[in-house]
């Protein structure tokens, strides 16, 4: 229409809340944008470092596995021959032993008489004591005229306690109940035997004797009323002594040997031994020997090797399933751009090449792990030959303990003392090319020689009285110097052994401590030990596993160690990330408060002009209406 005013719809439906809210989400993409990116990395690297956390320890227990002492102890015994069976625990010695069985040890095993049935009557008259003894334990068994074979098995059972078992075996026919006895233990200690024991009537008069004889003729019936022709005629009762000899028992019961009580014989590496038991347990502390039959037989403690190998087979595999994490984790991804979660972060990207410098480093004598069949292939994995591990654990397993595990290196002290029962005399010559030479001469003593007790005294102890005998050789004097040092090994820590020339002794401290001797004239004479101080020394060499175990410790042990700090940093982070958030979104709730007031003050602006424009544009129509 011509002559009116067009409106610029600046009304308060342009500046309100919705605008106020698009505004604000752009604002928060801006800024709040990075710590929200920031804040899931950080998420999205907890929970990878729990993962990563989880499987260093892994990796750390199965390598330390290798730096603990039992892992070196454990044992396997190869036995030849079936003469012998052998079983053996951790820890001990490896040794080999040969083993001939000569005879074995055999448990005492005697049966009565047949009777009709286990409830016979045994036969013996009134008021008879049977004496049924074996080592040093004996038992009494009264007993009557109604006195049963089962009776002295109970009774036997009950009081013996399974030291003689006794039972009662039916081997068929109409007499064919026998009472078996069966001692225990085997051993010629162990012999079962019986008495019977005499009433003072029997052995005061030849005619109570008569009595006994004739009462024991009447017969006797059983529960089934059957006769037990048990008769004690042949009873040898002597008057002399309060018990009648065996033969009493035995005539009456009718007891005969099924098995003698004997001892083991067998020899230990050519030493003849006699045991009463098959079961040999103190020869070798630890090692269990049963003889099972007469031959020869031999044995051979090592090292278990094949746990060693497995072990070492699981701490490879872990190792590689650590180390593909940590690349898993460390890696970019070059095809789509992509860091990975701790792409970067050196506190993870060098535990892999912490953990390989230790696997692969030599020790100072030239050795390492590639030695024992450590090695790598084209992708990067670490690889591991069994057959290359066996064949180095086989040829020695100090040594093998010693690269592994570390070991101390001891340097010992040691003191040489003279010739043992030898008077010595040593003669200076001067040689033609002026050096001197000591030509000495050795007569053995001809007196005895007393050197009292305290005239040798090593790191404080005193040893006790040394005879030399001129009787004794040479060397059975050594000996004597030797028994009484060693003696007295737990005193002084030193033990004394002979020297090359086999008839001087040597005194050494194997734990690389000192020997301090003194001594008097009569020691220093004839022992030809002076006062004097020898020091050792002992250094620990560390192996590859005992530096890992050092290793593991800084990655893992700890709020300082690599992983602990890197805890430490990830929640430093979210504590870090959170305050941030919380400071912009104040920032922004105070940006957007003003902005919301100041839109409402524009507002009313706004409206008061929408009101004058509307009165104005009135009044033009108006006048355009009257035109």
């Amino acid at each position: 229409m011509p002559g009116s005013i067009s409106f610029l719809g600046l009304g308060s439906s342009q500046l309100n809340a919705d605008l106020i809210d698009q505004l604000r989400t752009a604002d928060e993409e801006i800024i709040l944008g990075p710590v929200k990116r920031n804040a899931e990395k950080n998420v999205a690297q907890r929970t990878e470092f729990g993962t990563l956390a989880e499987k260093v320890v892994e990796l750390k227990n199965a390598s330390n596995v290798f730096s603990e002492d039992l892992t070196y102890l454990r044992r396997e015994v190869d036995v030849s021959g079936s003469a012998i069976a052998v079983t053996t625990v951790d820890g001990v010695a490896p040794q080999k032993v040969a083993i001939e069985v000569n005879a074995l040890a055999g448990n005492h095993v005697v049966q009565s008489k047949g009777f009709p049935n286990e409830n016979s009557f045994i036969g013996l008259g009134e008021d008879e004591t049977i004496l049924v003894a074996i080592g040093s334990k004996e038992i009494e068994i009264n007993t009557s005229p109604f006195t049963r074979i089962d009776g002295v098995r109970d009774a036997i059972n009950d009081q013996f306690q399974g030291e003689i078992v006794a039972s009662i075996l039916d081997t068929g026919g109409d007499e064919g109940f026998r009472l078996i006895l069966k001692a225990r233990d085997s051993g010629a200690e162990n012999e079962i035997t019986f008495t019977l024991k005499a009433k003072e009537s029997d052995v005061s008069s030849d005619s109570s004797v008569e009595s006994a004889v004739e009462a024991s003729d009447n017969e006797v019936k059983d529960d089934n009323g059957s006769k037990n022709n048990n008769d004690v005629k042949d009873r040898d009762i002597d008057e002399t002594t309060e018990d009648v000899d065996d033969t009493s028992v035995l005539a009456v019961l009718g007891f005969s040997t099924v098995s003698e009580p004997s001892d083991a014989s067998f020899s230990f590496n050519g030493i003849e031994i006699n045991r009463k038991s098959n079961k040999i347990e103190d020869l070798i502390p630890g090692v269990t020997i049963n003889l099972s039959q007469e031959g020869s037989g031999s044995f051979e403690v090592k090292q278990s090797l094949d746990v060693l190998a497995e072990n070492f087979e699981t701490f490879i595999t872990t190792l590689n399933e650590t180390t593909q994490l940590l690349d898993t984790l460390t890696n970019f991804d070059q095809e789509t751009s992509t860091p990975a979660t701790f792409q970067g972060e050196s506190l993870v990207v060098n535990i892999r090449s912490q953990i390989t410098k230790v696997l692969f480093d030599f020790l100072p004598d030239g050795s390492s792990l590639v030695d024992f069949g450590l090695g790598t292939n084209e992708e990067g994995t670490i690889t591991f030959n069994a057959d290359q591990f066996q064949t180095l654990l086989s040829k020695g397993g100090k040594e093998v303990e010693a690269f592994l595990n570390g070991h101390t290196k001891i340097e010992e002290a040691s003191v040489f003392s003279n010739a043992i029962g030898y008077n010595t005399t040593s003669i200076n010559e001067i040689n033609e090319d002026g050096t001197i030479s000591v030509n000495t001469s050795k007569k053995p003593i001809t007196s005895d020689i007393n050197i009292s007790a305290g005239s040798l005294e090593i790191n404080g102890v005193k040893i006790s009285e040394i005879n030399l005998l001129a009787s004794n050789s040479p060397a059975q004097n050594t000996q004597e110097v030797l028994a009484k040092i060693n003696a007295q090994e737990l005193e002084t820590g030193v033990r004394a052994k002979l020297g090359e020339d086999s008839d001087r002794i040597v005194l050494v401290n194997a734990s690389g401590g000192a020997i301090d001797i003194n001594t008097n004239s009569d020691a220093e004479s004839f022992l030809g030990f002076k006062t004097s101080s020898a020091r050792g020394s002992s250094e620990y060499v560390s192996g590859i596993f005992s530096n890992l175990e050092g290793l593991f410790d800084e990655l893992t042990d700890g709020e300082f160690s690599q992983l602990g700090l890197l805890e430490s940093k990830l929640k430093n982070t979210t504590t870090s990330l959170d305050e941030e958030r919380v400071k912009i979104l104040a920032r922004l709730d105070s940006k957007y408060e003003i902005m919301q007031n100041q839109f409402a003050a524009y507002n009313v602006i706004i409206q008061r002009f929408d009101a004058q424009f509307a009165s104005l544009q009135q009044q033009i129509d108006f006048a355009s209406a009257k035109s």
